[in-house]
């Protein structure tokens, strides 16, 4: 069955916002616009969004101890075509990998974390068990 779902916006949680922000320009680029204000109660709020390659995007949001998931706790899963090369590029920037590019059961994949502790993954395309065809994704 093909569902009608493409990629959206990817949400993940900051504390620091201000080391968050360097840390996704380096991996993705500059953000393609932030904004800043205050909730009902006076908090001010934070948020910063970054174009992917497929038209989905990924969003800053600072630390909203009433929302979910929490800081630290979010993971996003980027696909490219070659993940040893992008992590040669990050260590060139300074950014150090979790794990370093690794063959998986179906791809090659490195991960890496934000200054808050979210997870991110960097991976090939996963080849389907059995069937030999890369995932549409």
């Amino acid at each position: 069955m093909t569902t009608p779902f493409a990629s959206g916006t990817t949400p993940m949680r900051c504390r620091d916002m201000a080391a968050c922000i360097r840390f996704y320009r380096l991996l993705l680029g500059d953000e393609v616009a932030t904004l800043t204000g205050q909730d009902p109660t006076g908090a001010p709020w934070h948020t910063a969004w970054f174009n992917l390659h497929n038209g989905g995007r990924l969003i800053l949001t600072d630390d909203r101890s009433h929302s979910h998931p929490p800081v630290g706790g979010g993971c996003a899963h980027l696909l490219c075509d070659d993940p040893a090369a992008e992590e040669v590029r990050l260590r060139n920037l300074g950014v150090v990998p979790l794990i370093p590019t690794h063959a998986t059961k179906s791809s090659h994949a490195l991960v890496l974390a934000d200054p808050d502790g979210n997870e991110i993954v960097i991976s090939t395309p996963e080849t389907l068990p059995g069937m030999g065809t890369k995932l549409p994704f």
